[in-house]
């Protein structure tokens, strides 16, 4: 009997037959190779499921599962119930890892043996596929370089800045099976409802201390999205508020993002003179700083990764 893998990599997929190919390609380009890789197709009207079922047949580490479109929260749930490594691995059917994704985290969470979990960051490669940006995806969250080791501070600030955490995370099997997984009422924010309940359990998180992965921008996306974006920020505040158990401090410091929040929704509907004029500031500074925000030469490993996942570039 074959024994089980260290890694269980997670990958939701809907209506991804653009990018599942290059996701899946980046797993398989890791130094790490002690995993599976779990797709679930969402619910997809396209040809994922027949891509990733390409895949499956030249690789047995990969297993395809289909199931009605429940939503990103029910088909990560899905894949962990399936799950046999001890450390399971998220990444987005439109992201990728860098080559030593895998290796890192696996290192990470050997070195820091009371984490949950370990998190990165990720780069930017523009809608057009051919620009990587300066900053990197979580750069505006303002996650700190040095983040608290203590899960309640770490909670507070993870609660104070709105998350900046990215998805792809690193988590032990173990931590998910006893904090029940993914809340699958949360189409949007639902891995940041769960750091929060992981932090609460006492569980600590690790930064892996590198850029590990590449977010895709693509038109249509949650964060090409200010009114979905800001709606499902809201929504999982007012569910820590309403169904999480904090003490005096981090539910004050919830509160008060939360009503920042609600306002943001409300500027989307009707902004103020002032806020008119910032939007304006912004986009003019937007399109005066996009080619200088644009790495003009890439990180090894990231041109390795794009070379190796994604069609030829222009």
């Amino acid at each position: 009997m074959s024994r089980d893998p260290r890694f269980s990599v997670v990958v939701p997929a809907h209506d991804a037959e653009s990018t599942i190919g290059d996701a899946i390609r980046s797993v398989l380009a890791q130094t790490c190779d002690d995993f599976e890789l779990i797709v679930v197709d969402d619910g997809s009207s396209d040809e994922t499921a027949s891509i990733v079922r390409d895949f499956a047949a030249a690789d047995a580490r990969i297993r395809l599962v289909s199931q009605p479109n429940k939503g990103p929260a029910a088909a990560r749930n899905t894949a962990i119930e399936l799950a046999r490594g001890e450390l399971v691995s998220m990444l987005d059917g439109d992201d990728l890892w860098l080559p030593r994704y895998l290796e890192r985290m696996g290192e990470v969470l050997d070195r820091e043996r009371s984490a949950a979990f370990a998190y990165t960051d990720a780069w930017v490669l523009g809608s057009d596929g051919a620009h990587v940006r300066t900053t990197t995806a979580m750069a505006h969250w303002r996650p700190p370089s040095r983040p608290p080791r203590e899960p309640h501070r770490f909670l507070a600030l993870l609660l104070e800045r709105s998350n900046f955490i990215y998805t792809s995370v690193t988590v032990r099997r173990e931590a998910l099976v006893k904090c029940a997984g993914f809340d699958e009422r949360l189409w949007h924010g639902e891995d940041f409802e769960l750091w929060v309940r992981l932090l609460e359990a006492r569980q600590a998180a690790v930064f892996a201390g590198e850029v590990l992965a590449i977010h895709r921008e693509r038109p249509g996306s949650l964060t090409s999205d200010p009114r979905r974006l800001y709606e499902g920020i809201c929504k999982v505040y007012r569910l820590i508020l309403d169904e999480h158990e904090l003490s005096g401090e981090l539910r004050a410091v919830a509160s008060s993002r939360a009503t920042w929040w609600e306002r943001q929704v409300e500027l989307l509907d009707r902004p103020s003179g002032a806020e008119r004029l910032r939007r304006l500031a912004r986009r003019l500074k937007g399109r005066l700083l996009a080619r200088r925000q644009r790495l003009r030469v890439l990180p090894a490993d990231v041109e390795q990764t794009l070379t190796a996942c994604l069609p030829p570039r222009d």
